[in-house]
């Protein structure tokens, strides 16, 4: 009898990574998240946001697309509110690197965001965007619409991408981040 994950975290990254890119190949949403259920691994699933995000971030349309009608898909049974809601905190710690590698993540991320929110995520209105304003003092995320029937526009306004000085910097002597599932 397993009483914890079937694997670690870094196993279950790198296994979602390669289901992604396969999903990527393929289109098939229900193929994917069967490939994920079998991993027997719940506790992490939040870690399937950011490592869908950050994939479909230097790729194109489609590719974010996929993902996200594989996010809509994955909600709730899935991804519940709370490993969604996480998945975006995780998402927005790691907005400054996304950006640096890729210029505009911050508009492709609120896009995320609104989908979810229209898809159906409505326990996420507070928290996600509680997170997105946190992740930097000079930002500010404006979510408008209460039904699925309105049209939802997160909208992160970054006038300067350097945190003030209140804030902490990240970890020094960090490059660009690889757009992958490592790290959180």
């Amino acid at each position: 009898m397993v009483l914890g994950p079937a694997m670690v975290l870094s196993e279950f990254k790198r296994r979602v990574t390669a289901t992604l890119e396969e999903f990527f190949s393929s289109g098939d949403v229900e193929e994917a998240l069967r490939s994920i259920m079998e991993m027997g691994c719940s506790i992490y699933h939040y870690s399937i946001v950011k490592c869908a995000i950050s994939l479909s971030l230097d790729r194109n349309e489609r590719e974010r697309e996929l993902v996200s009608k594989f996010l809509s898909a994955s909600y709730p049974t899935v991804l519940p509110t709370e490993q969604l809601g996480k998945g975006f905190e995780r998402v927005f710690e790691a907005i400054d690197d996304l950006e640096i590698d890729v210029p505009g993540a911050s508009s492709i991320v609120s896009t995320f965001v609104a989908r979810a929110l229209v898809d159906g995520a409505r326990g996420l209105h507070s928290g996600v965007c509680r997170s997105a304003v946190h992740m930097c003092a000079l930002c500010t995320t404006q979510v408008s619409g209460s039904s699925k029937n309105e049209i939802i526009s997160p909208v992160i306004l970054c006038p300067a991408r350097d945190p003030p000085a209140s804030l902490p910097d990240g970890p020094p002597g960090r490059g660009p981040r690889r757009r992958n599932c490592g790290g959180g």
